[in-house]
């Protein structure tokens, strides 16, 4: 896909900024150690062979990803573990029931229903995406890893925030742009947004009918409309358009 193609995507986005506050993203780790110093990341804006800078951008973020997916499916895990519990009619303990409430709290998942529901909901919540959406959502929200908001911020997913001070605040905006110790956690939050948000239910109804692999991956990118303020399905076309030429369908993932 054509370069200057993404980088008119981006650049529509490229805001001044004010307040600049760095939120911890420690909180995605519900599992997982949180990572102590940010990853030696390249500088993708002095790579200038455009072959080279996609080669070696697509293989950092397939790490990233990968350990993003350890955290996820880690949490995905101890939950596929409780609904068993459940289903087996067994009493949960104090940790368990702990374990429930710090889940249903973070994904928010409402606590009026029963517990099984509640299980259940986050069966449906909990999971990754196909590694080829993530990376090629990536390439598009960040210009191949040279945008503003990657370099400095390692936000790589175009996500904003709500809580006070919770990441970088746009000039004369109420709009803040959110901000990452690691670009790991930046993935952990992308996951977060299509887990939780209202407006990507049906993402994940996809996900659990069809689950995370590559050849589904159309019926999902046909949920992300949302993602993106392009009308139609311009969004839509262009993930498409860069997993085809880049080839991502080649990678694999799956809790």
């Amino acid at each position: 896909m054509d370069l200057t193609k993404i980088n008119k995507y981006f650049l529509v986005f490229g805001i001044f900024f004010t307040n600049i506050s760095f939120a911890s993203s420690d909180k995605y780790h519900l599992e997982t150690p949180p990572i102590k110093v940010s990853s030696n990341k390249p500088d993708f804006r002095d790579i200038k062979n455009v072959a080279e800078k996609k080669k070696i951008f697509i293989d950092f973020m397939s790490k990233e990803i990968d350990e993003a997916n350890k955290e996820i499916c880690s949490q995905r895990d101890t939950i596929l573990r409780l609904q068993k519990s459940l289903e087996s009619n067994q009493d949960l303990n104090d940790n368990q029931k702990a374990k429930i409430k710090k889940y249903t709290n973070f994904y928010k998942v409402w606590r009026n229903k029963t517990l099984q529901q509640q299980i259940d909901e986050l069966v449906l919540k909990v999971n990754i995406a196909p590694k080829s959406l993530v990376i090629a959502q990536a390439i598009l929200e960040t210009g191949w890893g040279t945008s503003r908001f990657a370099v400095d911020y390692n936000n790589y997913f175009g996500l904003h925030c709500f809580e006070e001070n919770c990441g970088v605040k746009a000039k004369d905006s109420d709009v803040q742009v959110e901000t990452f110790k690691d670009v790991g956690d930046s993935v952990l939050g992308y996951y977060y947004k299509l887990n939780t948000v209202d407006k990507f239910t049906k993402f994940r109804s996809v996900r659990e009918l069809n689950g995370t692999g590559e050849n589904d991956t159309d019926q999902l990118i046909d949920t992300l409309g949302d993602y993106s303020s392009l009308e139609g399905q311009e969004y839509q076309n262009r993930i498409k358009d860069v997993i085809k030429y880049n080839n991502l369908d080649k990678f694999s993932s799956s809790c």
